[in-house]
């Protein structure tokens, strides 16, 4: 029996970027918010050098003004590598807590390298930390002071490179890691490749790695913790496959997410993925997927126009195509509700 209350689930939103404000939105009370993408983390060393700090200004201004074109919906993936690919995602998360109020008491980081501007910065700035990969790390406090402190990936055959900002209310991490179906697998910054779509069916241990990896460091120490899991406008190649819906089910109490996310199949036994009873609830009206995916899913469309037949919500959420409002799924264990 789930114990703890489903409003105070840790959240992992996968394939964020740098959207925490949707997380805090539909997970007010959470204590924690885990943010993924492939995206670089940052480094608060950055703020101590005029040039870098300078270009974290510009890029943060860029991407949310690039976010308020599409509504604060869902964003591009090449914009976002072009804007965080020196300062990262730190600087943008930092407005998002300033945004709702609440200042940060201090930073840590797992495995990050300051950024090539101040990497000549002296071994005596109070800004220098850890160079092990994955191995450590450092604490930055409000007052300028820092502390060490153990990676919790130590050991680890995949140390996913981190970074945390703690409020007196809640903490929000923010992974950088780029989920790959093979070991030889690239990505070009300003183009984003067609998937390989048998290989993500296929999945094997290189994936199970990972995702044993990004488990280790969510979990706090705690592999048992279950978590409310989020996502949108995502790689539906990637969340739609059966050994993606089987681990999501399996670490979550809760989950939400539009038609990007875990086929609906999956949260019936007879899917293959859960021994667990789940309950769902939809809302929207499915029209189509993203346009260059149309062709992608064919098998899946009635499925998904069956589940999600309106009416239409009331705000925009994930790709919202041919004019709709988007779609959204909510699930949660039957033992937690």
């Amino acid at each position: 029996m789930i114990e703890t209350c489903p409003h105070r689930l840790p959240v992992l939103y996968l394939f964020s970027g740098g959207d925490f404000l949707t997380a805090r939105a539909f997970f007010p009370t959470a204590p924690e918010y885990h943010l993924m993408a492939d995206f670089p983390s940052g480094h608060p060393a950055c703020f101590v050098d005029p040039a870098c700090m300078a270009q974290a200004n510009e890029t943060t201004l860029a991407f949310f003004r690039h976010w308020a074109s599409l509504k604060f919906t869902r964003q591009s993936t090449s914009v976002m590598r072009r804007a965080f690919a020196t300062s990262g995602q730190l600087p943008a998360l930092l407005v998002s807590l300033r945004l709702i109020g609440l200042p940060v008491l201090h930073v840590t980081t797992s495995g990050v390298q300051p950024p090539s501007y101040v990497s000549r910065l002296s071994a005596k700035s109070r800004f220098h930390s850890s160079t092990r990969h994955g191995g450590g790390g450092t604490v930055f406090y409000g007052d300028g002071s820092t502390a060490s402190h153990n990676s919790s990936l130590v050991g680890s055959a995949w140390p996913v490179p981190s970074v945390t900002l703690h409020t007196s209310r809640f903490r929000v991490s923010y992974y950088s890691m780029l989920l790959r179906s093979d070991p030889a697998e690239k990505i070009k910054i300003s183009k984003q490749d067609w998937p390989n779509f048998r290989q993500w069916e296929r999945g094997g241990p290189f994936v199970d790695e990972q995702l044993a990896a990004l488990t280790k460091a969510i979990s706090g120490g705690e592999p048992e913790r279950p978590i409310a899991f989020m996502t949108k406008a995502a790689p539906h190649w990637i969340l739609r496959n059966a050994w993606m819906a089987k681990w999501v089910l399996q670490h979550s109490a809760a989950t939400l997410h539009d038609e990007t996310g875990l086929r609906p199949l999956y949260y019936n036994a007879s899917g293959g993925a859960t021994t667990n009873k789940w309950r769902t609830v939809t809302h929207g009206g499915f029209k189509e997927f993203e346009n260059r995916e149309m062709k992608w899913y064919p098998g899946e469309k009635a499925e998904l126009k069956a589940i999600f037949r309106g009416p239409e919500l009331p705000f925009e959420f994930g790709y919202a195509q041919k004019g709709s409002q988007g779609v959204l799924l909510a699930g949660w264990r039957a033992e937690v509700l």
